[in-house]
């Protein structure tokens, strides 16, 4: 038996969101499943480039700076901070193994 169709939104013009996609401020809400894809949407969008560049930056105490205070660990902060680690572990454990690597790339230079 099919679900039955939802009840379309009472105000004109305004989407009906399902409650297993829904996110408020930046904040997934939804099923696990929806949360993983958010935030490794948004994480990961940008944090090859964003790393490669640092590890090629000719300063490395600068670029090691940048790496600490880039975008991509606010937005993690951010997650760590709002949402259930048990819906994103797998990300979290990715996002810690990739700036762990860009942080021995670029420290690399020290030694």
């Amino acid at each position: 038996m099919a679900p039955p169709a939802p009840t379309p939104c009472p105000i004109s013009h305004v989407p009906l969101v399902p409650t297993s996609e829904i996110t408020m401020l930046g904040v997934p809400w939804g099923s696990s499943e929806m949360v993983a894809a958010y935030v490794e949407k948004k994480l990961f969008s940008r944090l090859r480039d964003t790393f490669d560049r640092l590890v090629d930056f000719e300063d490395s105490q600068s670029a090691f700076f940048l790496l600490r205070t880039s975008f991509s660990v606010v937005r993690a902060t951010h997650f760590m901070r709002t949402t259930p680690l048990a819906q994103w572990s797998v990300q979290a454990a990715e996002f810690d193994a990739r700036v762990r690597a860009a942080a021995e790339a670029i420290l690399a230079a020290f030694f």
